[in-house]
């Protein structure tokens, strides 16, 4: 069985676009993965550096876990749901404020597609109603009036899928199992 950390899964989607998720995850360097995230995305934010929030990696790193957690969640469907409900229920470092929803947003901001994704497969099981809450608790949209956070969301592209837009492939993979069948004797 195949594990491969979510740091490395991080670093994949930031700079491929999409998600290869084992069954099973460990942490590895999320922090300093959740650093150079950051760092890349310091580019692309508007306005002077100067200016731009400082990241809470500690909020960074617990939100890529939710994330990848997720992931792993909707792939692997024979996880219990008193796990999923535990993974996905953990909680944050801090609650949530301008700063730490920037923070979150290096992993978050491919919630709207897990969670669009979570409910193709249902609409009312216990990730897509988890995946729901964390949206809802730690979206940008819930700062307007910061700034810094208004002109992130004016520079973001704003087309969110619908719940009946198709889902895109191959976005979310699981890591293919290389275990051999075996023969009867």
């Amino acid at each position: 069985m195949e594990v491969r950390s979510i740091a490395e899964i991080m670093l994949q989607l930031h700079q491929t676009g999409s998600l290869t998720v084992p069954r099973v995850v460990e942490p590895g360097e999320l922090e300093r993965a959740m650093w150079e995230i950051a760092s890349e995305r310091e580019l692309e934010a508007p306005g002077s550096p100067s200016l731009h929030p400082r990241v809470d990696i500690a909020t960074a790193a617990w939100a890529a876990t939710r994330l990848v957690e997720g992931a792993r969640c909707l792939l692997f469907r024979d996880i219990e749901e008193g796990d999923v409900q535990a993974m996905m229920n953990a909680p944050a470092p801090n609650p949530p404020d301008p700063v730490r929803a920037w923070s979150a947003d290096l992993a978050f901001r491919f919630l709207p597609d897990l969670l669009h994704r979570a409910r193709a497969v249902s609409e009312d099981d216990v990730l897509s109603h988890a995946l729901a809450r964390l949206l809802a608790a730690w979206s940008l949209k819930n700062w307007p009036t910061d700034p810094f956070i208004a002109a992130v969301l004016t520079d973001r592209d704003p087309a969110q899928p619908s719940p009946n837009d198709p889902v895109k492939r191959p976005w979310l993979v699981p890591v293919p199992s290389f275990a051999q069948p075996q023969s009867p004797s």
